[in-house]
């Protein structure tokens, strides 16, 4: 079954329609009740296949902005996701829906200054240090 849509991380850059993690799966299309039920279709086959029911209290969505008040509603009844305002983190990273800035990765510096500043950097060889920053 193909949704058959592309999302484009940029103007000109890739494209997307789902992003595959060890156990976690993040689904990219329209917000229409024909991508919902298809959404809901593909989830069914996956289940039928791999015998793997998904969580749906643990599942969530998120809209646009520009996805009005009414298909939302409807998408929400069909798939029975909980909305979301805010994506939130995966693996401590931040997943983001709104233009990101420098300032959004400011928790990596910290995080890797506050290990440069301690006593487990001042034990490291050369090599081991480059390899922590990186």
């Amino acid at each position: 079954m193909e949704v058959g849509l592309r999302y484009f991380l940029s103007r000109g850059g890739p494209t997307i329609s789902h992003l595959f993690f060890v156990d976690d799966l993040i689904l990219f299309c329209e917000g229409n009740m024909v991508r919902a039920s298809q959404v809901n279709d593909i989830l069914r086959t996956f289940y039928h296949f791999s015998g793997q029911r998904v969580n749906r209290e643990k599942s969530q969505v998120f809209f646009s902005p520009n996805t009005s008040s009414d298909v939302a509603n409807g998408i929400f009844s069909e798939i029975g996701f909980a909305f979301v305002d805010n994506i939130g983190n995966y693996l401590g990273i931040p997943l983001f829906h709104t233009h990101v800035t420098s300032n959004a990765f400011e928790f990596v510096l910290k995080k890797v200054r506050s290990k440069l500043n301690g006593w487990e950097a001042s034990k490291l060889s050369l090599a081991g240090r480059i390899t922590l920053v990186k």
